[in-house]
């Protein structure tokens, strides 16, 4: 008999009766709770979110422990474990992946985070990983596939512990410094597993990213040979600083492999491999042990001419047969020799998808000293590349000539062209690429395109409208049915687009474009409003069922256009449509003249605006999830709002509007005029009805709001109009972003005072507040704006604000007393950064301004706003940035706020235009930075890693300084030290070698030098420095190509 049997019996019988009616309603009670927690059908990625929090920790527990005994079951199986936000002790870590049930041989994701990748809880992990995926040879309980490291801050000692415990079942390993920011679109692109093109955007206060070296990279390498790791075909290194020294130890260890690798993916974006580094790869290559490859992503590594040499070097000898992606985006490829050789010899008859596209900053230099692509006949030709279906020659600025792309676009035209599916060209012209469209849509319309699902053209600034409209009419042929993604942007020479936007329409209406699921058009000229109406009207009679971005930009005399749009998005021919950006300028002329006379030729213009309005507030596409708007402050408005009153924007639909004032100047219909009082009516009246809208949640999904009054002082609406506005946004209860230009003080602190007038928890959502300089005629917080900043702030109104941005130039004692109790007061938890600018009203009150009030000039105000930085209240502050302060005095007062030791999260601290030689301060700066070397301590901002002075005025005597003081203290862990655009002559580089040197700071990896007036043959002699290097082992000034990076 049992033992509790026997108990019962030999009890007295009260007792025995209250023994068992406890077991009862135990049994009942966690008979009731399994049936609950059943019944709530919790998913895998909320149990793991509360498993990371203090608060839910518990709830995870018990849910995990209820599957482990096989008491609650789940719709999904147990995949993914996400531990990325997790910030228990160890022992927390160890009870919880303990409690994973025993049958877990779903789970194929794990994803980490900082505090799982360090200390005892990497033990902790480790453990996990030997003794439940057989790490360590035994016989795992989970088949583990897929390791994300990307978001743990690890340093090469914690990574190589990690990866010599990687399981044999592991498939994807994802180092990555920072993904988040990096949007990955063209690597599946056309994957047959494709999944979400974009990645969301990061939020604010991103994760910290890795910052792995060479030493860790030896142990990759000797991973990746060993042979243990046996199914692993992906692995993301990018945004590491590698550096040559770490392309070399992964080149070494892949070269050592006894056997081909079975490695498919290998992305080596942003890590400053430069052509050293490339060699090295390369070199590896030609050991045919990757001959698996098929994605190689070497984006931004600053390869140029010599490095893309030993790519087709590489390539040339068939060490990569199977490549289907390659990523040479932003590389400096300046030169067509170098292109030309790639061409010609590379050996890639797999190759699908090729990036060639530049950064802007490149872009620039190419078209200043003639840099030039050559031989783009050869990408389309048959021989070369017969199964390329994506090819990206994307840039901000002119690369390639009009002969080569004449010749690209006409070797498109030749029988058994590569089967091109995407095409991206922006603004690739040097000269007239007229011939080149024609070409380019002579092609099409002959049919050499069959697979064509994306073309992006962008702002072929001399084409004319009939060039484009022979473009648009090659729609028409039927050859562009495929057609998934279509973006057109132009700025032609003939402001007469009609033609070409009547040929799209017709496109569309016979049925030409019916896979178009993302159509985005942008003309910066006058266009009919016909041929808009004809354009919308298409879409609405189901031409393009499958769309569901549309983006249009365009201005017209009238809002004939706005019309027509409008009643096609109401016929329910988009019914799939999700996204929808309009950027409309309407023009017409009230007071008679031109077609716009009379009274009833203005009541038909305003009509279509009003269509548009009650269009949106009545929701009749009900798939339809975002709407943005950019309006003119003319009488369009009013209409506008007239239709978005007569009904409701929902809750559900994100709604994003900016408003422009009209600044008079009506390029593509001179004979439209408006006079400045006539203006500031318009934006009176039409803010008046917009704040009405607002007031009576007509735009209950208003999630940003942008508002730019003009500069120069162009349009001053009344003060009474920003109260009023400021009121209507206090009742947007969805309200997330909010950035306005405006250049008066009063109008400001006016909107500021609406604002505060609104009721508790009104501004809940409201995460970013911006107020940015549009000139230096600025606005600026004035005492009664700061005094109602701070009203919102202490009121707990927002609650969730993270991003600040004001100008502080005329805020005075009163108004930052106000701020610094603001900032001084608990609800100011969620703030992650912050950034204040005291520019002056005019460049000449710098000249005019004697020593002593120059230096004295914000010295008061720092000292308060200080006192604000010491109160802890901003602990979890990660970026801070100053701009135009000037003096000894200022940087003082600063830095008693930054040495206070309360900023503990603080990662980026930029000073911008910080007047370190002004006034009496003139010794170089010395004060100023040995003022900033005793703040900026390792024991005061832990978490500092970016320090940024930039554009003012440092001389060498000070960086001297600066390094100096460090010398003498325990200096920040900086990573990243920006000094561009200040005095800093060839004898800078000194205090920096030393720096090196003596690892005061070993974990600098990057100083930028960027616009000081170097000495080219002195800086070239740091090449002979051990880990001290720069980009392409020389030194352009001219094209801003001077990093210099410790590796």
């Amino acid at each position: 008999m049992p033992q509790s049997t026997t108990t019962e019996q030999n009890s007295p019988p009260v007792e025995g009766e209250k023994r068992r009616n406890g077991r009862d309603v135990a049994e009942k009670a966690n008979s009731e709770l399994w049936v609950l927690l059943d019944h709530a059908s919790p998913t895998i990625e909320e149990i793991s979110k509360m498993g990371c929090r203090r608060n839910g920790f518990g709830i995870a527990l018990l849910l995990l422990q209820f599957m482990r005994k096989e008491r609650l079951h789940l719709h999904l199986p147990l995949e993914t474990l996400d531990l990325s936000d997790f910030s228990l002790s160890s022992s927390t870590l160890k009870l919880l992946l303990s409690s994973i049930p025993l049958d877990s041989s779903h789970l194929e994701t794990l994803k980490c985070g900082p505090t799982v990748s360090r200390g005892d809880c990497l033990s902790v992990l480790l453990d996990f990983l030997r003794l439940k995926a057989g790490a360590a040879g035994g016989t795992p309980s989970i088949c583990l596939k897929t390791l994300d490291l990307t978001k743990c801050d690890l340093d090469d000692d914690a990574c190589t512990r990690l990866l010599m415990n990687l399981p044999p079942s592991l498939i994807q390993l994802d180092l990555s410094g920072r993904s988040a920011v990096r949007l990955h679109s063209v690597f599946c692109a056309f994957d047959d597993e494709r999944t979400t093109k974009h990645k969301s955007p990061p939020p604010l206060g991103v994760h910290p990213d890795n910052r792995l070296h060479f030493r860790c990279m030896e142990a990759v390498g000797s991973v990746l040979s060993s042979g243990s790791l046996s199914s692993l075909v992906s692995v993301d290194l990018s945004d590491n600083p590698l550096g040559p020294p770490g392309f070399r130890a992964l080149s070494k260890g892949l070269s050592l492999a006894s056997h081909p690798l079975p490695l498919q993916c290998l992305r080596l974006a942003q890590t400053r491999a430069q052509a050293e580094g490339v060699r090295e790869l390369a070199e590896a290559l030609k050991e045919k042990k990757m001959t698996s490859l098929q994605t190689l992503d070497l984006e931004g590594n600053e390869m140029k001419e010599e490095g893309l040499k030993h790519l087709t070097s590489a390539f040339s000898t068939g060490a990569v047969p199977q490549l289907r992606v390659l990523i040479l985006k932003s590389n400096q490829l300046i030169t067509h020799y170098c292109l030309r050789a790639f061409f010609h010899r590379s050996v890639l008859s797999e190759l699908e998808v090729l990036d060639l596209s530049e950064d802007k900053r490149t872009c620039k230099s190419l078209s200043r000293y003639g840099g030039s692509y050559s031989d783009f006949e050869a990408v389309a030709s048959p021989s070369r590349f017969p199964k390329l279906r994506r090819l990206d020659l994307g840039c901000s600025r002119p690369v390639m000539s009009s002969s080569e792309f004449d010749s690209f676009a006409s070797g498109l035209g030749v029988d058994g062209a590569s089967p091109l599916e995407e095409i991206v060209f922006t603004d690739g012209n040097r000269g007239s690429v007229s011939d080149g469209v024609v070409a380019f849509a002579d092609a099409l319309s002959s049919g050499h395109l069959p697979q064509l699902r994306g073309l992006t053209l962008h702002r072929p600034s001399d084409l004319r409208g009939e060039e484009f409209a022979t473009l648009c009419e090659s729609l028409t042929t039927g050859n562009a049915a495929r057609l998934q993604t279509l973006d057109l942007e132009f700025r032609p020479v003939d402001p007469d687009a009609t033609t070409g936007v009547l040929a799209i329409g017709k496109a569309m209406r016979e049925k030409g474009l019916y896979s178009l699921e993302s159509f985005r058009l942008s003309i910066r000229s006058g266009v009919g409003g016909a041929a808009m109406s004809a354009l919308g009207m298409a879409m609405g009679w189901g031409g393009c069922p499958r769309l569901k971005n549309l983006d249009l930009e365009w201005a017209e005399e009238g809002d004939e256009g706005v019309a027509g749009i409008a009643e096609g998005l109401s016929m329910r021919g988009l019914s799939s449509l999700r996204d929808l950006s309009l950027r409309v300028r309407c023009y017409w002329e009230e007071k008679g003249g031109g077609q716009g006379e009379g009274e009833g030729e203005k009541k038909r213009w305003g009509d279509g605006c009003v269509a548009l309005g009650e269009f949106l507030s009545t929701h009749q596409v009900p798939c339809l999830e975002i709407v943005r708007l950019d309006w003119f402050s003319n009488p369009s408005l009013c209409s506008l709002c007239e239709g978005l009153s007569r009904g409701r924007v929902p809750p559900e639909v994100s709604m994003d509007l900016r408003l422009d004032a009209d600044d008079g100047k009506f390029v593509f219909f001179p004979e439209i005029r408006r006079s400045r009082s006539e203006r500031e009516k318009d934006l009176e009246v039409g803010m008046t009805r917009l704040n009405d809208v607002i007031r009576a949640d007509k735009l209950a999904g208003l999630r940003k709001v942008g508002l730019a009054l003009g500069e120069l002082g162009y349009l001053q609406p009344p003060q009474a109009v920003g109260v009023a506005f400021g009121e209507a946004l206090a009742h947007a209860e969805f309200l997330e972003e909010v950035e306005m230009n405006c250049p008066f003080d009063e109008w400001f602190s006016a909107f500021l005072k609406g604002l505060s007038r609104g009721p508790p928890g009104c501004l809940s959502a409201l995460r970013s507040l911006r107020f940015p300089v549009v000139s230096y005629n600025c606005s600026s917080v004035d005492a009664e704006g700061a005094q109602s900043l701070s009203a919102i702030i202490c009121r707990g109104l927002v609650p969730s604000l993270s991003d600040l941005k004001l100008t502080l130039s005329r805020t005075g004692v009163e108004g930052m007393q106000a701020l610094r109790d603001a900032f001084s007061s608990p609800h100011v938890s969620a703030l992650r950064r912050l950034k204040f600018s005291f520019t002056p009203r005019h460049p000449e009150a710098l000249q005019s301004a004697s020593n002593d009030e120059f230096d004295r000039s914000y010295g008061d105000e720092l000292r308060i706003l200080s006192v604000a930085f010491s109160s802890g209240r901003l602990c979890r502050l990660t970026e801070l940035k100053l701009k135009g302060i000037g003096g000894i005095c200022d940087i003082r007062a600063l830095c008693v706020g930054l040495g206070s030791g309360q900023l503990t999260s603080l990662r980026t601290l930029s000073l911008k235009r910080v007047q370190f030689t002004s006034g009496i301060c003139l010794d170089g700066g010395v004060m100023g930075c040995r003022a900033l070397s005793e703040a900026l301590v390792v024991e005061k901002v832990p978490a500092l890693g970016t320090l940024e002075v930039v554009k003012s005025q440092l001389r060498t005597e000070g960086l001297r300084a600066l390094v100096e003081g460090w010398e003498d203290h325990n200096p920040p862990l900086l990573r990243h030290l920006n000094l561009r655009n200040n005095m800093l002559t060839k004898y800078a580089t000194d205090p920096l070698l030393s720096l090196q040197r003596a690892k005061t700071m070993p974990s600098l990896e990057c100083v930028d030098l960027i616009g000081n007036p170097l000495d080219e043959e002195y800086v070239l002699q740091w090449g002979s420095v051990d880990n001290f290097r720069y980009p392409g082992g020389d030194i352009d000034l001219r094209s801003d190509c001077g990093m210099y990076e410790v590796d």
